[in-house]
């Protein structure tokens, strides 16, 4: 693991490149800004709401990192 580069990353050095974690770190960031920006039309919130499928009063988090 951390053999391959990016073609875009062949001009770095490798010390200037992120670390796996900072990666894991970056992309995590990342997830939390789209999945906070989405918004979905056309569904059926009354629904969802009996059936305790929304919870606009939590935050999502990932899990896996």
């Amino acid at each position: 693991m951390g053999q391959s580069r990016l073609q875009g990353d062949e001009d770095k050095k490798r010390n200037e490149l992120f670390t796996q974690s900072e990666a894991e770190k970056e992309l995590k960031e990342a997830v939390k800004a789209v999945i906070g920006s989405l918004h979905i039309k056309n569904f059926d919130k009354e629904r969802m709401e009996r059936e305790g499928l929304i919870h606009e009063d939590k935050i999502y988090e990932l899990l896996r990192w």
